[in-house]
Order: structure tokens, then sequence, then C-alpha cells
């Protein structure tokens, strides 16, 4: 009589042990979704920066130095280092700078 009760819990525990190593498995480590994740950021980065176009110098105040401008592949403008020495333009050397502020200076000849 308690034979079938012992069996079938037997079966369950073992349905559950197999269940849950197969999910373990299945499952990414934690290092690798960080790796894939900051691989990710990185070739969008690469590939958003190979995007990136010159737009001219820019400066806040008439008669004050100027800054390279570009512009990324989501047309966002970017005001970068004095003008002529932004080597390789990206969020890291770069600010955003907005179409109103660009609007109240001056554009460097």
């Amino acid at each position: 009589m308690n034979r079938p009760l012992v069996s079938s819990a037997m079966t369950l525990g073992f349905l559950l042990a197999v269940g849950a190593a197969t999910s373990l498995a299945d499952r990414p480590s934690r290092q690798n979704t960080t790796n894939r994740a900051s691989e990710g950021a990185a070739a969008a980065a690469a590939q958003s920066m190979s995007n990136w176009t010159f737009e001219g110098c820019w400066t806040r105040y008439q008669g004050g130095a100027c800054s390279d401008v570009y512009r990324d592949g989501s047309g966002n403008f970017w005001l970068c280092k004095a003008c002529g020495t932004t080597k390789n333009p990206g969020p890291s050397k770069c600010r955003q700078i907005g179409q109103a502020e660009l609007n109240s200076g001056f554009w460097c000849s």
C-alpha cells in the first residue's frame, strides 16, 4: 500500500532534479552575459563613431576658442576638442550639444 506512494515520490524527486539540472545547464553564466553585453556596447560605439561627420568649428562666444563639432549617425551634435585636434570623436572625448545651443553660438571660419 505504501509502495506506490514511495515510488511516486522518488519519480517526482528524480524529475525535479533532472529539470533543475537542465535549466541550469541551458542558462548562460553571469560572466558570459556580461561579456556579451560589453562586446555589444563596444561594437555599437565603434560603429556609431565611424558614422560621425565633421560639421565644422564652433564657439559659444564671438572671438572665443573654437571647438570641433561632429554629428553622429542618429543626427545628434557633439562638441569635441579644440578645432582641428579631435582625432577619434566619441562620447568619451566629446559632449552632446543641442541645436538651440549651437544656434546661440558662432561658427568659426
